[in-house]
């Protein structure tokens, strides 16, 4: 048995006599294979008939275009969600910032308060203060004026038991 090379471009005689008796077989056993009546063929045979090979195909062309569908709706969804995420992420974000903004003006209020309250408590521990004074003040003077009292009662009773 001859092979052919294609590099050569040439087919030689014994090649070509080879090719042909090759032809030649697959034409006899094509016509030797037993026709198949449809006619004849029970529905539990194993044969499948032509119509049925054209169902088969139908029905897998079917599912394989519903199968696609499919994908292309689930990417379809997949895609409107990322979109969603993605809107949703810049809306956080937003509201992130405004709730920031918002934060550092309570506590910059809050700091004032706080500030103005304190000086208020200063201011009126120091008037409380001075009022404690001036009553300690009168106190110390209530008491000297007592012990002048004292002493002069004192030099009265001497006084008068020397008299």
């Amino acid at each position: 048995m001859a092979t052919m090379n294609p590099d050569a471009g040439v087919v030689t005689r014994q090649e070509y006599d080879w090719l042909a008796s090759r032809i030649k077989a697959i034409e006899k056993s094509r016509e030797a294979a037993p026709r198949i009546d449809e006619a004849s063929l029970a529905p539990d045979s194993e044969v499948v008939r032509q119509n049925e090979f054209r169902l088969f195909k139908w029905i897998g062309t079917f599912v394989v275009g519903a199968v696609l569908t499919g994908f292309v709706f689930l990417y379809q969804q997949t895609a409107d969600l990322r979109v969603g995420i993605e809107r949703l992420h810049v809306e956080i974000e937003r509201v992130r910032g405004d709730m920031q903004v918002e934060m550092e003006r309570l506590r910059s209020e809050m700091l004032k308060e706080m500030e103005r309250l304190r000086s208020e408590m200063l201011k009126e521990m120091e008037r409380q203060h001075a009022e404690i004074r001036e009553e300690i003040a009168d106190v110390r003077e209530d008491v000297a004026n007592l012990s002048e009292r004292v002493a002069r009662v004192e030099t009265f009773l001497e006084k008068r038991e020397e008299s």
